[in-house]
């Protein structure tokens, strides 16, 4: 194992740890999703709301889980895509919306983790169909890359 590699792996137990810390089961036994991501797919592209600002405007509300793809933090927002087996959407969080918890439990996910979330799904002002998060739930934490 390269140096890299065993570097990101003391970093993903670090994570790990700090899920267990915030008070998550770590390998929680189910989560009950409401839609998959071809549904809120879907319904993002009936939707008329509209992400702008720091407000989630309503929609609606959804649960969904799948892996973690890529994970994008830009300061005060997080965006994350998260696949199922129906396909892709992307989630996103504001830190002025998110609970204290919640934003540091975004801090630890990584790409390769399995997640549950709940929250609205939004349209970006490019179209992406997102799920603003209410709620994240860790499901499987990837400990190698």
């Amino acid at each position: 194992m390269s140096v890299r590699e065993e570097h990101e792996l003391a970093s993903r137990r670090q994570k790990l740890e700090l899920w267990r810390q915030l008070g998550f089961s770590l390998y929680p036994a189910n989560f009950k999703r409401s839609h998959s991501a071809s549904q809120v797919a879907t319904l993002a592209e009936k939707s008329v709301s509209v992400l702008e600002g720091s407000e989630i405007p309503p929609g609606d509300e959804v649960s969904v889980a799948g892996r973690i793809m890529t994970v994008r933090p830009h300061g005060r927002l997080w965006f994350a895509t998260l696949e199922d087996q129906t396909g892709k959407i992307q989630l996103g969080a504001i830190e002025e919306t998110a609970d204290k918890k919640m934003w540091q439990l975004l801090q630890a996910i990584d790409r390769g983790d399995i997640v549950g979330a709940e929250g609205v799904v939004v349209k970006t002002k490019r179209g992406e169909p997102t799920v603003f998060l209410t709620k994240l739930v860790p499901l499987a934490k990837a400990l190698q890359p």
